[in-house]
């Protein structure tokens, strides 16, 4: 719901189940979650389907981080960080539309320059591509068709590494 990566899901699902001792077999599709929680005293399964459209949230996402943590660390009980949570999910995004451009123009520039030792017009011909895909992603949301091509080509770019 706010920009969680993806490929991440399935290993905070399984620490998180850890912590709470349930047995939960998770397969994460573009889109779907799928959970099943075991019980071994009826030998029985219950399949849950979590549909959610990707979307963008920096402040959110690092609340929700935050809220993970807590559990994980038994600093807070599950009650208590289902409330916070389902008040995070009711605020107002803290970062607006032209804040998110400017974080995603300047997240590209940082990472061109320190990554990939990108001179400063290297990183200047980079911010305005950084914060146009910050754009397509905050438009995908408003139609799932862009949204599952945009999940696709995130995944696919994802896979390159850079050989030298």
């Amino acid at each position: 719901m706010f920009g969680a990566p993806s490929h991440r899901l399935p290993a905070q699902i399984y620490a998180t189940a850890r912590v709470l001792d349930l047995r939960v077999a998770c397969m994460y599709l573009p889109d779907v979650l799928l959970l099943s929680f075991e019980d071994s005293t009826t030998t029985t399964s219950t399949v849950r389907f979590i549909r959610q459209t990707s979307a963008l949230d920096l402040g959110k996402l690092q609340d929700a981080y935050d809220l993970y943590w807590e559990v994980i660390h038994d600093r807070i009980g599950v009650s208590d960080a289902s409330t916070l949570l389902d008040n995070l999910m009711c605020d107002r995004p803290i970062y607006g539309g032209w804040r998110m451009l400017v974080i995603g123009g300047l997240c590209s520039s940082a990472i061109c320059s320190v990554s990939f030792a990108g001179s400063l017009v290297d990183s200047l011909m980079v911010f305005p591509l950084g914060a146009l895909l910050v754009a397509v992603q905050m438009a995908s949301v408003k139609n799932d068709l862009y949204s599952n091509v945009f999940e696709y080509v995130l995944r696919s770019l994802s896979g390159f590494q850079v050989l030298k």
